[in-house]
């Protein structure tokens, strides 16, 4: 899908966010494939006067009535280049079903889109079963492919190799249609070039990951 040379920003489905996608030149957009993470909307409790359980209640129900509109926003700011999607950040009660409305929506887009829009749902091993199988099943139906996100900890287990393996072929999918997203967040400024090269190298069959 792309090389070296391009960049991926991890952004947050909020308003700037949303308008600097927006504002970015056809040329630059080339080079860009944003993942975008959904987060849950902070709740009005100016009084403080609500419990938790309230306060987790009203922002699931703002989510959720926003969910039926993501998919024509994805098209308005973005376009129909490949986007990557996490949904690993929502509440894990509703977790699973977003994701699988957020990708239903996408899909009925598509059959009066021309192109489509590209949609790419990330998970990672510490995903729930439900929200991966969504993506699998997702990925399968669409012809997209699917993103796999690891992260350092994920390096140091050391059954990472058979772990990538066994995802691929448990969930029958080919490695030429996932993306391998290395995730190291933040990064100590001590940690050396050979650091990075070391945990890489872990990686099985790295040529032949989509990107």
């Amino acid at each position: 899908m792309f090389n070296h040379r391009h960049y991926v920003p991890i952004l947050r489905w909020k308003a700037a966010e949303k308008g600097a996608l927006w504002k970015l030149k056809s040329e630059d957009k080339s080079i860009i494939t944003p993942l975008v993470e959904f987060v849950m909307p902070q709740p009005d409790d100016d009084k403080g006067n609500k419990t938790p359980k309230e306060l987790l209640q009203e922002s699931i129900d703002i989510f959720q009535d926003k969910v039926p509109d993501i998919a024509d926003q994805i098209l308005k700011y973005w376009g129909h280049d490949s986007i990557f999607i996490d949904a690993q950040l929502i509440d894990g009660s509703i977790r699973a079903d977003i994701l699988e409305k957020i990708l239903g929506y996408c899909e009925r887009l598509d059959l009066f889109m021309i192109p489509v829009i590209t949609v790419i749902p990330v998970v990672g091993f510490e995903s729930d079963i439900k929200t991966r199988q969504v993506a699998i099943d997702f990925a399968k139906r669409s012809s997209h492919g699917l993103c796999l996100r690891i992260t350092e900890s994920n390096f140091n287990e050391k059954s990472l190799s058979s772990d990538l393996e066994n995802f691929i072929s448990k969930n029958k999918l080919d490695i030429k249609n996932i993306d391998l997203l290395v995730d190291f967040k933040i990064v100590n400024e001590q940690a050396s070039y050979k650091f990075f090269i070391d945990k890489i190298d872990t990686i099985p069959c790295i040529d032949q990951w989509r990107t």
